[in-house]
């Protein structure tokens, strides 16, 4: 995928994601209000849905979007997957998502809501640096 491509799906996601209110409101439907993330036109998806987060204090969540892309048929090449998703903590401490990559780990996004893309066949986790768990929601798109 071009990464011109990759940074207009990126850009996109973050405006729709923060655009949206979301909140901590514990009482809130999972998923029903929490925005998918953007798909450009140029993309190809073979695959969306929704996953709950669930990650107990200091601990880590981990999200496997080529295990996802799997479930949902044949995944797309390391070289062109995307996995762009939001996500919505609605109770608990913000979270942190990164990924490890050549023994090193990435920041991709972190918050309270928000959106966010990722390339190439690696694992995705959900960080909950705080005192108390979190609950949560993720969509995502697989592209």
């Amino acid at each position: 995928m071009k990464p011109s491509l990759l940074l207009a799906a990126i850009i996109t996601g973050l405006a729709l994601a923060c655009s949206g209110g979301g909140g901590n409101d514990p009482g809130a439907q999972p998923t029903a209000t929490l925005a998918p993330p953007p798909l450009d036109p140029n993309l190809n998806a073979v695959g969306r849905g929704d996953l709950v987060l669930a990650v107990e204090p200091h601990a880590r969540q981990q999200i496997d979007p080529l295990a996802i892309a799997r479930a949902n048929g044949t995944p797309p090449a390391c070289a062109d997957f995307v996995f762009l998703f939001t996500w919505r903590v609605r109770s608990g401490p913000p979270l942190k998502f990164v990924v490890s990559r050549q023994g090193g780990t990435d920041n991709v996004a972190n918050g309270a809501n928000g959106g966010a893309s990722i390339s190439g066949c690696t694992l995705l986790e959900a960080v909950n640096d705080g005192d108390a768990a979190v609950a949560g929601d993720l969509r995502y798109f697989i592209a």
